[in-house]
């Protein structure tokens, strides 16, 4: 059996109907059997009925028109349209400025980094040893003179080249091939 002090604390909820089930049975078996909260369960009726009494209850005649009537009223079909397409037209204006500063900075970059990028590729030009043998055969002359020719072991004494990094000589007949890098002063 449930004491007292447990269900005083639940008897303002029981009189509000605000239990879970099982409470609510509880509850409602001790009341039977109990005088004194009971009594109190009376006291909380009384009460909510005073409090209810008291409070003025708003009129709901109309209420669903005042409602309405507060409500801003919806533009017509072409005055929507004409507001999406005008914060489109402002959305456009500024997505092409936006391309027009891009196309810009790209432009001032290119002008200022031209010669960078054309040093770059001239030395490229150097990066793999393929393509160096391919750039050394094309500017090597076609005729040879004749002193080189019937003698395999002549030592190169000066070789010009654009980039002065590295050159490189290839002889096909003797399958031999010279690469010169200059003395580092």
């Amino acid at each position: 059996m449930t004491q007292c002090s447990e269900i005083e604390v639940l008897l303002g909820p029981f009189a509000d109907g605000e239990l879970e089930p099982h409470q609510m049975r509880e509850v409602a078996r001790h009341l039977a059997q109990c005088g004194n909260c009971e009594s109190a369960l009376s006291d909380y009726e009384a009460a909510g009925r005073v409090l209810r009494e008291s409070s003025p209850q708003p009129s709901l005649d109309n209420f669903t028109a005042a409602v309405m009537a507060r409500l801003p009223l919806r533009s017509p079909i072409r005055a929507r349209v004409r507001e999406y397409l005008g914060s489109f037209n402002e959305r456009l204006v500024a997505a092409m400025a936006l391309a027009s500063a891009s196309l810009a900075i790209g432009a001032f970059t290119a002008l200022l980094f031209e010669p960078y990028a054309r040093d770059i590729v001239q030395r490229s030009r150097w990066a793999t040893p393929a393509a160096a043998i391919a750039q050394a055969k094309a500017e090597t002359p076609k005729a040879e003179p004749a002193s080189l020719a019937r003698n395999s072991h002549a030592v190169i004494s000066r070789l010009e080249s654009e980039v002065p990094s590295v050159a490189v000589w290839s002889e096909p007949r003797d399958d031999t091939t010279v690469i010169w890098v200059p003395d580092v002063p």
